[in-house]
């Protein structure tokens, strides 16, 4: 035991002994050196840092760029889909505005028939007759010209008021087809 307490007791001293034997030089350089090794670990651990950094902004940045692209695809599909609903909503409405306007232009037609048919008539009836025809003739026209003006609408009217147009022209068409069987009564 006493050896060992021996060899450790002179091991301490051989370091002490080398310790003093090292000029103020010596440690200043060492001290420099241990400096200059903590500074590139230092300047190492800082540059791997910057480029996790990056690399994490570029990933961002591919994952912000994919997410842009895919909403923008589909805001662009959204944008097909609902111009293709009002493209089809126009074409029925431009169908339905077709066939108001075939559909009162044959009504019309046969009122100027019947009207025509009772100016003829008119020519043989008597004076009182058409005093009197001459009287619901004025009804007529004033009648015919508003269901006239009704049909020169049908192809401005919109989609939403379309059907509220359609029965004030049915409405129209009534009170003309109406004058117009008194104006036939008057003979």
């Amino acid at each position: 035991m006493h050896r060992s307490m021996l060899i450790g007791t002179l091991g301490s001293l051989i370091v002490l002994a080398s310790a003093c034997n090292r000029t103020p030089d010596e440690d200043q350089a060492k001290a420099a050196a241990a400096q200059q090794k903590a500074d590139q670990t230092s300047d190492q651990a800082q540059r791997e840092a910057e480029q996790k950094a990056a690399k994490a902004q570029a990933e961002a940045d591919d994952k912000a760029a994919a997410a842009r692209a895919e909403a923008d695809k589909e805001a662009a599909q959204a944008q097909a889909n609902a111009n293709q609903q009002i493209r089809a909503a126009t074409e029925d409405i431009d169908k339905a505005r077709i066939d108001l306007r075939s559909s009162a232009q044959k009504k019309m037609d046969g009122f100027d028939n019947r009207i025509d048919d009772a100016k003829a008539k008119a020519q043989k009836a008597s004076v009182q007759q058409q005093t009197n025809f001459n009287q619901a003739l004025s009804d007529v026209n004033a009648k015919r010209d508003t269901v006239r003006a009704d049909l020169q609408r049908i192809g401005t009217q919109a989609a939403a008021g379309f059907n509220d147009f359609q029965s004030q022209l049915n409405k129209d068409f009534s009170a003309l087809d109406s004058s117009i069987s008194h104006l036939e009564g008057t003979l």
